[in-house]
C-alpha cells in the first residue's frame, strides 16, 4: 500500500514539474521574442553610445544620409572640455553628456527632421576625408590633449577619427575644419537648451 502512495505521489510531482517546465520554456521563447522585436526599434547595433567604438570599422566615409550616430569628445589635461552625442537615427541628443553614461539615460531632447538636416549639414561642411588616417607625428604618443569623433553608420559600422598632442599646442592635433565643427555643434546644442 505504501509503494502504491509513493509512486502515485511521485507521479503527481513529476507531472506538475513537466507542466511547469513547459510553462517556462513557453515564458523564455515569449521573453526572446520580444527582446528580439524590441532591439529593431533602435539603429542597429548599438542602441547606445557607450560600446560605440567595439564596433566594426568602416572602411570608407559613407554618405551624410548613412550617419545613424555622432559622438565627439574632446579632453584637455584629463578633463572633458566638448562632448556631443547624437543620436540622429533614433532623432535624440543629449544636452548635458556625461562621458559613460550616454546611452544609459534618456535623451535630453528630441530632434525633429529639420535638426537632423542641421546636423547632417555641420557635418556636411567638414572635410572629412582629409581627417581619414590624420597623425601628426610630431605629436603621436603625447599626452596631454586628445580628441576623439566616432560616426556609427546605418550599417552598423563606425568611423573614428582622433588627435592628440601637447596641450599647449592643440592646434597642431586639430585637422582643418576641427574648430568649425566644435563651434558649430556647440551652437546647435546650445540653441536647443
Amino acid at each position: 500500500m505504501r509503494f502504491i502512495l509513493l509512486c502515485s505521489v511521485i507521479l503527481v510531482l513529476c507531472s506538475c514539474s513537466a507542466e511547469k517546465n513547459d510553462n517556462l520554456s513557453s515564458q523564455e521563447s515569449d521573453v526572446i521574442q520580444l527582446s528580439t522585436s524590441e532591439s529593431h526599434t533602435s539603429i542597429p547595433p548599438e542602441s547606445d553610445f557607450f560600446n560605440i567604438g567595439a564596433l566594426p570599422k568602416s572602411n570608407k566615409i559613407q554618405s551624410l544620409e548613412n550617419i545613424a550616430k555622432i559622438l565627439f569628445t574632446e579632453f584637455d589635461d584629463m578633463q572633458v572640455t566638448n562632448m556631443f552625442a547624437i543620436d540622429i537615427g533614433n532623432k535624440g541628443m543629449y544636452l548635458n553628456p556625461k562621458r559613460g553614461t550616454e546611452g544609459i539615460v534618456d535623451y535630453d531632447y528630441a530632434l525633429s527632421d529639420e535638426d537632423v538636416k542641421e546636423v547632417r549639414s555641420i557635418i556636411g561642411y567638414i572635410p572629412l576625408d582629409q581627417w581619414s588616417g590624420y597623425e601628426n607625428a610630431d605629436l603621436k604618443g603625447e599626452g596631454g590633449y586628445s580628441w576623439y569623433l566616432d560616426i556609427q553608420y546605418l550599417d552598423g559600422t563606425v568611423k573614428t577619427f582622433s588627435g592628440n598632442g601637447r596641450s599647449s599646442e592643440k592646434k597642431k592635433a586639430q585637422p582643418e575644419g576641427y574648430s568649425k565643427l566644435v563651434e558649430d555643434l556647440t551652437v546647435f546644442m546650445q540653441s536647443k537648451k
